[in-house]
């Protein structure tokens, strides 16, 4: 009779790693949603502010800002479960990448950064603050905040797998 391994997830949990790695384009598709509704609205505005009775510039802040909170949730799931991956056993076999191609889980984050961004540069234009203000905010978000998550990512999976590796146990990781 052949041994069986632990199952290192459950099966709610392998459902869950399916679904997460479609968060990038949950989030691309949530993007082009949100990009279009704002082109069609700056081409309307005298007739959504007539038919709403709103300042549609306000309005059209407070949802790009909105759906700008929405993305970096999505890019939170994202790490979170990267954190849960990395608690498990590096794998056997490691595929060598060049040394200017990304890691695709960060490239993944990336593409949610990127469009994190440019919602928050509209979004904070849209709410009066000048180009320039804007779009160094959206900046500091990629060049700041995303390097400095993705170094803390990194770090924080290769402590995990050094402590497995310390206590010689496989223990199942938290979420």
């Amino acid at each position: 009779m052949p041994s069986e391994r632990p199952q290192l997830y459950d099966q709610d949990y392998r459902h869950f790693d399916t679904l997460i790695w479609q968060a990038p384009t949950w989030a691309s598709a949530v993007f082009t949603f949100t990009m279009t509704t704002a082109g069609l609205l700056l081409t309307n505005l005298e007739k959504v502010s007539l038919a709403l009775k709103l300042d549609p510039l306000p309005t059209l802040s407070v949802f790009l800002l909105a759906v700008f909170v929405v993305l970096m949730l999505l890019a939170n799931a994202l790490v979170r479960f990267r954190l849960h991956q990395g608690a498990l056993p590096a794998p056997a076999i490691v595929v060598r990448r060049p040394w200017w191609q990304p890691r695709g889980h960060t490239s993944l984050l990336l593409v949610i950064f990127i469009e994190s961004a440019v919602l928050l540069s509209f979004g904070l234009y849209c709410a009066g603050l000048p180009i320039q203000a804007s779009n160094a905010a959206a900046i500091a978000l990629l060049v700041v905040l995303f390097p400095i998550l993705e170094l803390w990512v990194l770090n924080t999976i290769e402590l995990q797998r050094r402590q497995a590796q310390s206590s010689g146990a496989t223990s199942q990781p938290t979420h």
